[in-house]
């Protein structure tokens, strides 16, 4: 398994090739941006994105509204939502990014039980837009990236 790599920029796309069979995760990814850079209109078929702001600060334009996050926060996407930086450049930066499919979409869903998936699909749906976290979070990130790097050894 190689991920994408571009100076502070770490990206995986998982999936079962890798020998990683966690269907319900689409991609995990890390960038820091000591420069503004594009970042333009996109959005994630049928998952959610949740964006963890590690330092610095971004302006996001989603669905017509302006949010802007500071280190601490993590934003989140709805699936199917049209979303882009401010002016289409992210200001510098750290951020993680993880994108998971809607549990909602999903026949299975981490091999919950149907009524635990409805339960999760029902509190993801009911979730801030932004939200404050522990500094501890970054760290949950570097472990799960440092155990796909391993083909989840």
């Amino acid at each position: 398994m190689k991920p994408k790599t571009t100076s502070a920029r770490w990206v995986i796309d998982i999936d079962e090739s890798h020998g990683i069979q966690v269907p319900e995760l689409v991609t995990l990814g890390y960038d820091r941006f000591s420069e503004a850079i594009p970042l333009s209109d996109h959005r994630h078929e049928q998952a959610y994105e949740f964006v963890y702001m590690e330092s610095g600060q971004a302006t996001w334009d989603i669905g017509g509204e302006s949010i802007t996050t500071v280190a601490g926060q993590m934003l989140m996407t709805r699936p199917d939502e049209w979303h882009r930086a401010r002016i289409h450049y992210i200001e510098p930066c750290s951020i993680w990014w993880v994108i998971v499919r809607d549990p909602e979409q999903c026949r299975q869903w981490l091999l919950l039980r149907h009524s635990e998936k409805d339960k999760v699909s029902r509190a993801m749906r009911a979730l801030d837009r932004v939200t404050v976290t522990e500094t501890r979070v970054r760290d949950d990130f570097r472990q799960l990236r440092d155990l796909l790097e391993r083909g989840g050894r």
